[in-house]
């Protein structure tokens, strides 16, 4: 069974992610996918990071 696991978590971090273009006229896929949007319509959203949050877990987001 463990074996089985491994190999699901191999897949899906060597998976292609599936792109969807917001202006493209097409509706947005199921599941996960990136989007692309033009520059001036992307949304910001401000992060307010734990301050104990440091170095590389800071850095990846986790």
């Amino acid at each position: 069974m463990r074996q089985i696991r491994s190999d699901r978590a191999s897949r899906k971090a060597n998976a292609v992610p599936t792109f969807w273009h917001l202006d493209g006229g097409a509706p947005p896929p199921s599941g996960g996918f990136v989007a692309l949007v033009p520059g001036a319509d992307a949304p910001l959203i401000a992060l307010q990071l734990p301050a104990a949050l440091t170095g590389r877990a800071r850095d990846e987001g986790r």
